[in-house]
């Protein structure tokens, strides 16, 4: 099985991956800016599914010493945020290369 990537699929999953990132950013600081006191835990843990490698990045990247440890280093948030985008990006072009996948086989067609 030989791999090609197709570079134009990839830059759009690049930018639609971006999308997503930085739309579920904004969408949080919408929320948080909407409510006077904090919003309901359920929508916070459906916008916090893309803070997930952030636990990660925070124990790679700690505080320094004197720092508060509350609070995440600008690096652990950036490498955070570069993790997202990679997986985002990987599985925006997966599903993207199996729909072309099926429709050159048939499998997506509307004669059927």
């Amino acid at each position: 099985m030989k791999l090609r990537i197709n570079w134009s699929r990839l830059g759009k999953s690049t930018l639609v991956a971006l999308c997503i990132v930085v739309g579920d950013f904004l969408l949080l600081a919408l929320i948080n800016h909407h409510f006077e006191k904090l919003p309901p835990q359920w929508v916070m843990s459906i916008l916090h599914f893309i803070f997930w490698p952030l636990s990660f990045t925070q124990r790679i990247f700690p505080p320094a010493p004197g720092e508060p440890t509350d609070i995440p280093t600008g690096l652990a948030v950036h490498s955070a945020g570069l993790i997202d985008l990679i997986v985002f990006t990987c599985l925006v072009y997966l599903l993207w290369s199996l729909l072309d996948r099926n429709k050159k086989s048939g499998v997506l067609s509307r004669e059927s």
